[in-house]
Order: structure tokens, then C-alpha cells, then sequence
């Protein structure tokens, strides 16, 4: 399989499952353990990339609201977290919202 490293998002999505065997699963489930007791959780991924740690994470945490700030400074990683955002929520049948409350 060759992957053209030249463009970043398709680095950044074939590194997603290198750095989903290379988390601590120690770490994991004692931060799961620790916020399972909440109503709400938010969270701020400030360097978020294309949305990787939330897609690996949203669901890992059994608090049904859940409220993540992802930052990212490239405008063109923003645009590609999005539409990786929207595919997401219609695979899982979630209803995300914007900044603004719009549903995405």
C-alpha cells in the first residue's frame, strides 16, 4: 500500500489508527473512571487536527452530554475536521451542534 505522505490529511487519518494501539490503556480507563460519575463533561482539544481524539474518545466516555471545543489554527485542517465531523455524526446517528447551537 503506498500513502502519499505529501498530503496531511491523509497522514493524519492513517496515523489515527497508530495512535489508537499506541494510547495507554492504564491512563484510558482510569480518566473514563474518574469522569463517569458526571452529568456533563467538556472538553478542549486545543491542536485538534482533522478530530481524531474526539472520534476515538466521544464514545469511550458513558456521559451522554458531552461538550468538546476542538481548536485548530490551519484553516484548511478546520474545513477537513468538519466534514470529518458530519460524516461521523450520520454514521453513528448523533446530531452535533456548532458554536452557535446550528445542528451540523
Amino acid at each position: 500500500m503506498h500513502i502519499n505522505y505529501n498530503d496531511p490529511f491523509v497522514w493524519l487519518e492513517h496515523r489515527f489508527s497508530c495512535d489508537v494501539n499506541a494510547r495507554n490503556k492504564n491512563i484510558e480507563k482510569k480518566v473514563i473512571e474518574y469522569f463517569s460519575d458526571r452529568d456533563k463533561l467538556n472538553i478542549l482539544d486545543a491542536g485538534a487536527g482533522t478530530g481524531n481524539n474526539f472520534r476515538y474518545c466521544f464514545e469511550k466516555f458513558p456521559i451522554r452530554e458531552q461538550t468538546w471545543t476542538l481548536l485548530e489554527q490551519d484553516s484548511a485542517t478546520i474545513e477537513y475536521c468538519k466534514k470529518r465531523l458530519e460524516e461521523f455524526a450520520r454514521q453513528q446517528d448523533y446530531q452535533f451542534t456548532n458554536q452557535d447551537g446550528q445542528f451540523l
